[in-house]
This record gives structure tokens, C-alpha cells and sequence, in this order.
């Protein structure tokens, strides 16, 4: 089984004010001061000692009001890793509290931001990286501050139905026709909640999965274009350089040098 993944990110986010999602589950840690989160209908500051868990498939973006100096520490567990997590738990109130949750926000106290802190650096071993996630999820209960479960309306079936089928071809009729929906409602209510039309939304999630493959894979292009929905390699290549100004490979190779 893969890892729990722990690392400490400082500088310019490159999906800096762009509204993406994670197939994992995120807890990140802010050392810096200034600026937002935005998560659902909700924003939070970004200040030190903010703990912030975010559900794989919860869609947010972040603000900082200098982006160079953004200091975080992200801990990315999948949703197997949680699930063993939560099954171990059984029925104690910290595996309740969890439960469905979209995201959680808290305030650490600063008598504590030393240990949680320390929380976040890399281990080898894995029974000591779920202790310290137990210790995570611990942290954020005691110290939330504003808590959501998963939406369960007709805009979370929505962006369920694109992710489970992100690499299929994907259109507004049939997206309103899976989910039972008018199609003028939902093209309303998809942009008052989201700030992009669902089309804008696909693509956007589909550059964000290419980004990811790019920069943690060496499949080639036309596999990755394939694996995003992309309807052909070439549109791939075309629309990701809109998008980021790079070439996909261009792109693979200045990651790879960083």
C-alpha cells in the first residue's frame, strides 16, 4: 500500500487561486501569515497555526496574499489509508467526527503548534506515520473551529458523476440527465456555486489530473491526454498550453528540474 506522503511546501502554489480537488485526502498545516482558503461556501484565513483537513474530491483553492512567502506542511493520505484509519477507530467519538466530513478548519492553540509541527515530518516507518495521522485528526477535533459534512445535493451527485467519469466523454445534457435535473437550473446553480461554467469546470479538473501524471508519471502524452478525457492528443496539447503556457513536455521537464 502506498505511503502517507508528508512534505513542506514553500513559495507560489502553481494552482494558486484555482479551484482543484485531491484523489487523496489532505491535512495541511500554515506557518505563514495572510490571505485565504476558500472550501464550499466557506473562507478561512491563512494564518499561522491554522490545521486544515480537506476530503479527496472537496474542491477548494487558496489565496495567499504573498504567494512567494506561502509556507505550509501537507500531509496526503488516500481514502484506503483513512479507511483503515476509521476501521481501527471503530465507534470512538474522533472516527464520528470524521465522519463524511468535507473539510475541517482549526485554530491550533500555540502551546501545541510545536508538537503538531513536528507532526508533519517524514517517516519511514508506517506504523509511526498513522500515529502521527491519528495525532492530526486528534488536533483538528479538539481546535475545530467550522466543520462540513460531504453536500449531499444535486451539485455534489453532479461532481461525482464527472469524476467518476472524467475519462469519458462528458457533456452538460448527460450530466443533467444522470442526475435527474433541469438543465437551465443546473448551469445556474453549477455557476453561482463554483464561479466557472461545468464545461470550464471539466476542463479545468482534466489540466489538473494532466499536471499530476505529468509531473509524478513518465507515461507519455497521448496516454495521459487519454486518462484526462481529452479527445485526442493534439486538442490535449493545444488547450494545456493555453492553459499554463507550456507544452506538456516542457512542462514534465520544468517540474523535473525543480
Amino acid at each position: 500500500m502506498e505511503k502517507i506522503r508528508i512534505c513542506r511546501q514553500t513559495g507560489r502554489d502553481e494552482l494558486y487561486k484555482t479551484w482543484h480537488a485531491s484523489r487523496n485526502y489532505l491535512c495541511m498545516y500554515i506557518h505563514s501569515n495572510g490571505g485565504s482558503l476558500v472550501c464550499a461556501d466557506r473562507i478561512f484565513p491563512l494564518e499561522q497555526g491554522s490545521l486544515v483537513f480537506i476530503a479527496a474530491g472537496a474542491y477548494h483553492y487558496t489565496m495567499p496574499d504573498d504567494p512567494q512567502t506561502y509556507d505550509r506542511s501537507k500531509a496526503f493520505v488516500t481514502p484506503q489509508q483513512l479507511h483503515r484509519v476509521m476501521t481501527l477507530l471503530g465507534d470512538d467519538p474522533l472516527s464520528r467526527f470524521f465522519a463524511n466530513k468535507a473539510f475541517v478548519y482549526a485554530r491550533v492553540a500555540e502551546k501545541d503548534r510545536a508538537e503538531v509541527e513536528k507532526l508533519f515530518c517524514p517517516e519511514k516507518e508506517e506504523a509511526l506515520l498513522y500515529a502521527k495521522l491519528l495525532r492530526l485528526l486528534s488536533f483538528l477535533k479538539k481546535y475545530a473551529v467550522d466543520s462540513a459534512v460531504t453536500p449531499t445535493g444535486f451539485l455534489s451527485r453532479a461532481i461525482e458523476h464527472i469524476h467518476k467519469n472524467i475519462s469519458a466523454p462528458l457533456d452538460v445534457d448527460g450530466i443533467c440527465a444522470a442526475i435527474n435535473i433541469s438543465k437551465y437550473h443546473f448551469c445556474r446553480q453549477f455557476k453561482k456555486a463554483t464561479g466557472m461554467t461545468v464545461m470550464e469546470y471539466i476542463l479545468k479538473t482534466r489540466i489538473v489530473l494532466a499536471k499530476n501524471d505529468l509531473r509524478k508519471t513518465v507515461l507519455p502524452v497521448a496516454q495521459i491526454s487519454d486518462n484526462a478525457g481529452f479527445s485526442s492528443p493534439a486538442y490535449f496539447c493545444r488547450v494545456f498550453k493555453q492553459e499554463t503556457g507550456l507544452t506538456p513536455l516542457q512542462y514534465r521537464r520544468q517540474k523535473t528540474d525543480e
